[in-house]
Order: C-alpha cells, then sequence, then structure tokens
C-alpha cells in the first residue's frame, strides 16, 4: 500500500510541531481542520489543536501560519509498517506534539491504555463515583440479572480467555514473580488447612 508521511510546519519558527502518517494526505488535512477548529469533535482538545487555537482563531487564516508537508512517501506492507515509520520520524525530529508512539505494540497499548484509565479516574474521581451510584440505584435487580444472563452465556468463552491468560503470564513472569506466586499459593493451602483442622 502506498503511504505518506507528514508534518505541520509552524511558518513563523520554520520549526515542525508535529507528525503523522496517512494513505491520503488531502482526506486526513481535511479531518485535521475539522477536528481542530470543531468544538463538537472528540479530538478538539487534542493538545496540537489547542496550540493552533491559540495562534489562528479561524480556519481561513489557518495557512498564513501552518502548512502541511510531505516528508516521505512510499509503499509500506501495511499500516503497522507506516505507523512505524513514523516513529523513526518522530524519534529524530522530536516534534513537540507528538505525544505518544504512533505504533504501540500490544502490551504497549495495554499500559498506556491502563495508565489513561488511571489518569481519567483520578481526574474525575467523584464523578465516577457519582455516575456508579446512580447506575445501582435504578434497577441493581436488572443490572445482577443481566451480568448473570451474560455469564451464563458466555462461559466456554470466558473459561478459553482465562486459561490463555494464565498461559501468557506464566510464559512472561520473572523469577521473582514466580517465587512470590508460589508462596501466594503456599500461604493459602496452610490457611485452608488450619481452618478445616478447626472446623473438625
Amino acid at each position: 500500500m502506498e503511504g505518506i508521511i507528514y508534518c505541520v510546519r509552524e511558518l513563523s519558527t520554520n520549526e515542525i510541531i508535529y507528525i503523522g502518517s496517512t494513505t491520503n494526505l488531502h482526506k486526513r488535512v481535511i479531518k485535521h481542520m475539522s477536528d481542530c477548529f470543531n468544538c463538537n469533535s472528540k479530538s478538539y482538545n487534542k493538545e496540537l489543536y489547542r496550540y493552533v487555537r491559540t495562534v489562528v482563531n479561524e480556519k481561513a487564516i489557518f495557512y498564513h501560519y501552518f502548512t502541511f508537508e510531505t516528508l516521505y512517501k512510499g509503499i509500506f506492507a501495511d499500516t503497522d509498517e507506516l505507523r512505524k515509520a513514523e516513529d523513526d520520524y518522530i524519534g529524530e525530529i522530536k516534534p513537540k506534539y507528538n505525544i505518544i508512539k504512533a505504533y504501540l505494540s500490544e502490551e504497549e497499548y495495554r499500559l498506556y491504555a491502563n495508565e489513561q484509565m488511571k489518569k481519567f479516574y483520578i481526574n474525575n474521581h467523584d464523578k465516577v463515583i457519582e455516575r456508579c451510584h446512580k447506575c445501582k440505584s435504578k434497577k441493581p435487580e436488572y443490572y445482577s440479572k443481566q451480568h448473570h444472563d451474560w455469564v451464563n452465556n458466555n462461559r466456554e468463552r470466558l473459561s478459553n480467555y482465562r486459561k490463555d491468560y494464565r498461559k501468557k503470564r506464566l510464559l512472561n513472569e520473572t523469577d521473582e514473580e514466580r517465587e512470590m506466586r508460589l508462596k501466594k499459593q503456599r500461604d493459602y493451602m496452610r490457611e485452608r488447612r488450619a481452618k478445616q483442622r478447626l472446623n473438625k
């Protein structure tokens, strides 16, 4: 597939402030402009767009201050290869508004998603708690039944997921993690045997 590595350059400083990748630069530019100046867009508060709006307050004069340029155009095996190439340019040029890597492995994405969830929870703790209370107070019996039905209908899927998760975890665990896991198992068995002796 044909891919393009592009950049956003600020004309007053001649500085590249953002690097991206796409298969259709014309459509990508239109999307950038829409996200930047449309307050209903989910990406409206992206750091790049917030900065652009401090310089330009309307779309019509955007190109007086910024420009889009093609850094590289070529053939790529897939989008992953294109994003890896984008990362190479980001690493070399270091634009200040590329906040995260373009390409994330499954493990990197999992860690990034967890970090974002933690930040969201910390920044919106009261709202999250309030929303949970509202949901529970509405129809607690409905939600518990819905969950129960879902579990019953997906038992095999859940079982396979747990098996796969356990295999991956065991393959990737360090010697220290293995020792901690085995210690927890030994402690659990000791407590269980102690309780059984007391109940006899």
